[in-house]
């Protein structure tokens, strides 16, 4: 999506910023199902201790877009 800047540890820095949502639906079309890929995703990506660099992710809610009225 991104990147964050922010306090991480002790260090100001910029990481890259991912789409939850987004990854877990990547996930799923591999194969897994929604269960299985949350797990996986909170397991192995979100939960994973990957150093001072390591990428936050977020939740992004879209309002839909809405087509003007024709008349």
């Amino acid at each position: 999506m991104g990147t964050a800047e922010g306090w991480f540890g002790n260090v100001h820095q910029v990481v890259a910023l991912y789409d939850r949502s987004l990854c877990i639906e990547i996930l799923m079309g591999g194969g897994m199902d929604e269960t299985s890929a949350i797990e996986w995703f909170e397991c192995n990506l979100s939960g994973a201790h990957t150093g001072p660099a390591a990428p936050v992710y977020g939740d992004f809610f879209r309002q839909p877009s809405v087509a003007p009225a024709t008349g």
